[in-house]
């Protein structure tokens, strides 16, 4: 009877070293290739924004390339105008299209936003932004609300 023991422990052991091995294996995998979801997301920095749709889905395009998950966008304005430079206002109708564009872009390419344009039922749609100073606030489109 030790020696059935024996032998079942060592068959166990030897059945467990190489599910564990395979479990290394493949988190060794998920190093060199991770999931998006689990790739580092960076700051997006947009000068104006002096953006248009077909630049920005070339550089998010670039940045799925090159291994980035997602993106914070961080507009940022210059202290003066260069006549050849086109602004979009912050928040206005030319920087949400731009930044609506972004989000659906991103998804597409299997990216994230910090919080896209999200609709919440019987309420309206909002996104969590940053302004050009850094500061983090949310913005809502009230649709539902009386």
């Amino acid at each position: 009877m030790p020696r059935v023991k024996f032998f079942s422990l060592v068959l166990t052991l030897f059945v467990l070293q190489s599910t564990v091995a395979a479990q290394i294996d493949v988190l060794q995998r998920s190093f060199l290739d991770p999931p998006d979801d689990s790739r580092i997301m960076m700051r997006w920095w947009w000068f104006g924004p002096a953006v248009d749709n077909a630049q920005l889905e070339r550089e998010m395009r670039l940045m799925k390339e090159g291994g980035i998950g997602g993106f914070e966008v961080q507009p940022v304005y210059p202290l003066s105008l260069d006549e050849n430079i086109r602004i979009s206002p912050f928040l206005s109708p030319e920087y949400l299209n731009a930044l609506r564009f972004t989000a659906d872009k991103a998804k597409e390419l299997g990216a994230s936003l910090m919080v896209p344009p999200t609709d919440i039922a019987k309420v309206g749609r909002f996104s969590i932004i940053n302004d050009p100073q850094g500061a983090v606030f949310a913005v809502i489109h009230l649709t539902g609300v009386q």
